[in-house]
């Protein structure tokens, strides 16, 4: 969308045209971490201000770091969550019960958030530039041949695409 880097996985995490998108879907995540913890919390007197400071905190908002955000969609679950519904004592059994629909729910949040809104703009971008279903179609029947490899590798995305998205499997599983 940018038109300054390759458009692979990390760098749809970070890129400049989606910042305000992934700044709104971080807000939302956070959020949504700060109700988990308050509502599975074996704590008296949890004050929710408290919470989301300690969620702040924590090392993966930061996309410039070799541990961050995206890295959790990939099922990777950095010490510091791990900590906090620790601190909060949540119990061993729901924090990995937790944990898992936290990733499932960032995995959801960027397919919503960042790969649903990314298509709707190719899609903008396309029309703009005069594109149209029967000029992808007739580009593509060009490259039948060539295109062989190609189709095994879509098919295989679009068996992840349904393993993760549609059936709430892992990005590690790809």
């Amino acid at each position: 969308m940018c038109f300054k880097d390759k458009e692979i996985y990390s760098h749809l995490w970070k890129c400049e045209h989606l910042e305000q998108v992934y700044l709104n879907m971080i807000d939302k995540f956070q959020q949504y971490l700060q109700k988990l913890i308050l509502v599975n919390s074996q704590m008296e007197n949890v004050n929710p201000d408290n919470i989301f400071k300690e969620i702040l905190c924590c090392k993966i908002w930061d996309f410039n770091k070799a541990y961050n955000l995206s890295m959790l969609a990939k099922g990777f679950i950095h010490v510091n969550l791990v900590n906090l519904f620790t601190s909060y004592r949540i119990l061993d059994k729901d924090r990995i019960r937790l944990l898992d629909g936290l990733v499932n729910k960032l995995i959801f949040d960027f397919k919503i958030f960042i790969w649903e809104y990314r298509n709707v703009k190719l899609a903008d971008l396309e029309h703009q530039k005069g594109i149209n279903a029967k000029m992808k179609k007739s580009a593509n029947k060009s490259k039948l041949v060539a295109n062989k490899l190609d189709k095994i590798v879509s098919s295989r995305w679009e068996l992840w695409n349904s393993l993760v998205f549609d059936k709430g499997g892992h990005w590690s599983n790809f």
